[in-house]
């Protein structure tokens, strides 16, 4: 065998290693969250983002204009408005529990992609991997990434917004600037900061 045939083979045996590895480190994170999202109570801002999604929802949806007098109608709506629909039939404490696995599955969809942009731009997919345990291993990160429905959907979708930019900056395809631009509405839909 040459060395040229040999090539390959290390080429593939290292991309194996990383699917492997990757797969394994997001469905462990997720089995630990499945296993622990119910251990987090009701927090302070809870029902407040509940009745928040709730008006939004009933405003766009139904008709219902009581959104219009609401003193916190200024709020970001788009995340509460789904976490609304999915969890309006259930009971309490059910919906919150269903609130805060919904929370960290989107937590987790965007430590996906901090990993692509973490390998991006180190060339090095065990440095983007590196980076996501290092997210992780933040305590509030962590705690917050399961019942906090403001900071931590408008971390995960800033991520991907920088992501989806970055996509369009290296190939200028109308699907990447469509990418972009529906990423950069829910990120402002989030958030007004996520005009930045």
């Amino acid at each position: 065998m040459t060395n040229n045939e040999s090539v390959p083979n290390i080429n593939n045996q290292h991309n194996m290693l990383e699917i492997v590895a990757v797969t394994l480190f997001f469905v462990i994170l997720l089995g630990l969250g499945v296993f622990v999202y119910q251990d987090y109570g009701l927090t302070w801002d809870d029902l407040a983002q509940v009745e928040i999604g709730e008006l939004n929802y009933k405003y766009v949806f139904e008709g219902d204009e009581t959104l219009l007098t609401f003193k916190n109608r200024y709020y970001g709506p788009v995340f509460e408005m789904l976490l609304y629909r999915i969890t309006r039939d259930m009971a309490d404490p059910q919906r919150f529990f269903m609130r805060h696995f919904l929370i960290f599955s989107l937590f987790v969809i965007g430590l996906f992609f901090f990993y692509l942009l973490g390998k991006r731009i180190t060339k090095n997919w065990a440095a983007g991997l590196l980076g996501c345990v290092l997210i992780i291993a933040s305590p509030r990160i962590f705690a917050h990434s399961f019942f906090n429905s403001k900071d931590i959907p408008f971390m995960a979708v800033f991520i991907i917004a920088i992501f989806t930019l970055i996509r369009y900056l290296d190939r200028r395809t109308a699907l990447n600037a469509v990418m972009h631009a529906l990423t950069t509405a829910v990120l402002i839909g989030l958030r007004a900061p996520g005009v930045l």
